[in-house]
């Protein structure tokens, strides 16, 4: 059981590849349900600036209850359903011994 402190949703692609008369069909995107997680930052900075923007640098290693998990790209919420960013997934990684994926973005 993980103690839950936000949520995820994972990106869903459809469509693409080509027609019935050869031509491309272009694809899309949706984001799938929320799926309880826990997340710890790995690296969390305020102090990323371009051209006089702030932004921030932050990676993350969050634990969702294991189930089939393909997806490339994720939105993170925190428990208040504060949206801390969109991130492309680096690793996930099955752990049998405690039934649960670990992602790292």
């Amino acid at each position: 059981m993980i103690l839950v402190n936000g949520y995820i949703k994972a990106k869903d692609k459809t469509g693409g590849g080509f027609g019935g008369n050869g031509n491309p069909v272009s694809s899309g995107a949706t984001w799938g349900d929320p799926i309880p997680c826990r997340h710890k930052p790995n690296r969390n900075s305020f102090k990323g600036k371009q051209d006089g923007n702030a932004f921030t640098i932050a990676s993350y290693e969050i634990l969702i209850e294991s189930q089939p998990f393909a997806s490339e790209q994720i939105q993170l919420f925190d428990e208040s359903g504060t949206k801390l960013g969109e991130y492309s997934i680096m690793w996930a990684e099955v752990l049998d011994a405690v039934e649960a994926v670990k992602i790292t973005v």
